[in-house]
This record gives structure tokens, sequence and C-alpha cells, in this order.
């Protein structure tokens, strides 16, 4: 699981770098079209500047469902697939969701971290029901572990709603390099962890 999750982080920095390379190429190479973006003012959708932006009443808007472009279709298929691989391992799969959603979608920082924020919930939800009757495996206990639950649950309503604060009033930009420097850390952090806990289990075989 701690590889899992090294892995996840090094993904999200990795494609969150890669997003925010695509952005500046964009911007150089038709700064007229994104300007016009950027002020909501358009005559036709190649002035929105993006693939999935398209112009209605002279304002450059998100496209709906239809058509579904490659890119979108391909995330139909990996997005399921890696979220469910997240909660098997027990965490959210933000830190992919977040990414995939700016690449195949075409959304924004703003837009993709509510989206995957929605996503979470729903599959937390589901993680909820499945094990809310298994037992844990060294005690006579259920899995979950409601003691902690209590104690953890009124610090993330704070920190929850911090986050919305600062989503809401920083740009995009802070927002990525804050996101990309963050998980920098925890990527470094949980490497570190995976490396000692992969001695501790060699040495036991050992």
């Amino acid at each position: 699981m701690t590889f899992y999750l090294t892995l996840q982080k090094g993904l999200f920095v990795i494609v969150l770098l890669c997003q925010m390379t695509r952005s500046n190429i964009v911007q150089q190479n038709d700064v007229d079209s994104e300007s016009a973006s950027i002020k909501g003012q358009c005559l036709q959708n190649t002035d929105c500047g993006e693939t999935h932006l398209i112009c209605e009443e002279g304002i450059c808007v998100h496209k709906s469902i239809f058509p579904i472009y490659q890119a979108e279709f391909a995330g139909f298929l990996i997005l399921p697939t890696l979220v469910g691989l997240a909660n098997v391992a027990g965490i959210g799969g933000g830190g992919i969701t977040v990414p995939i959603v700016m690449i195949c979608w075409g959304f924004n920082t703003k837009e993709s971290v509510a989206i995957s924020s929605a996503t979470i919930f729903v599959g937390s939800v589901v993680r909820f029901f499945y094990s809310i009757d298994r037992k844990h495996p060294e005690k006579k206990a259920t899995s979950i572990d409601y003691g902690i639950v209590i104690v953890m649950l009124p610090l993330v309503l704070v920190g929850a709603f911090t986050g919305v604060l600062v989503n809401i009033v920083l740009p995009p930009i802070i927002l990525s390099t804050i996101l990309t420097l963050l998980l920098l850390y925890l990527t470094f952090t949980s490497l570190q962890s995976a490396i000692k806990i992969w001695r501790k289990e060699t040495e036991q075989i050992l």
C-alpha cells in the first residue's frame, strides 16, 4: 500500500507539471485567443483557445457532454479504474483524479478539485457501506475505528472548509504550485517510509 501511495503522489506531480507546461505552451502560441477566453468574449469557437471551450452568446464556456472527444473517452476508461484501485488501497484517489480531469476533460484547477472532491465522496460512501460489517483481523472490533473517526472528524471538517475558502480566493496557477510543492514533499516522505518498510520486511524474511 505504501508503494502504491508513493506511486500515486508521484504520478500526480508528473501529470500536474505536464499540465502546467501544456498550459504555458498554449498561452505562448495563442495569446490573442487566450486573452479572449479570459475576458469571456468570443465570436467563434476558435477564439476560446481550448478545444473543450465553445463560444455561446459571445462567452467562452465549457462544452457539454456531447460530442465526446477521444481524450474524454480515454478518461472514461482510465479514471474509474484508477479510482477503484485507490479505494481498494484505502486512499481517496484525489491525486490521480485532478490531473486526469484537467487533461482529459479540459477543466481548470478549481473545477477539477471540485469534481475530485465529489468523486472521493461517492467512493468513500460506497467503501463505508462495504466495510461497515467487516471485523478487525486481530481484535474483537469492527474494521472501522470509530474512536479515531470521532477525534479526527472535527479537524477534517475545519480543513475542508479552509480548503474551500482557499480554493475560492487563490488563482488556479497558485493552487497548482501549492499542490505541486505539497505533493513533492509527500512523495519524498512516502518514499522514505516505503524504503523503511521494505527493509524491515526483507530482514524478517531473511
